[in-house]
């Protein structure tokens, strides 16, 4: 039963280990734990990472075409944005 319990505490992250694999802030990982599969264990919220892996793989990019990448100049981020909405035209950026 010990070996049983080292490998479910193993699979299990915390927000911040979550937020390192994905780099993103807590604030994302926490609006978003159920879709992430977020598990409250009394107090705390953990996450299975073959959840994480399923979520991450539901999310990948269908056709590359219909996307481009981004650069939001003020906080030097890359944003992932359908071509279809996004904002402004070529002459019309800031």
């Amino acid at each position: 039963m010990a070996g049983r319990e080292a490998s479910l505490s193993d699979s299990l992250l915390r927000v911040e280990e979550v937020c390192d694999l994905l780099r993103v802030g807590p604030a994302f990982v926490y609006r978003h734990a159920a879709e992430l599969g977020g598990v409250k264990v009394g107090r705390h919220l953990r996450f299975r990472k073959d959840a994480i892996n399923a979520w991450l793989d539901s999310r990948k990019v269908q056709d590359p075409d219909d996307w481009r990448f981004l650069l939001e100049e003020s906080s030097c981020q890359c944003l992932l944005v359908p071509l279809k909405q996004a904002p402004g035209s070529a002459s019309g950026r800031r």
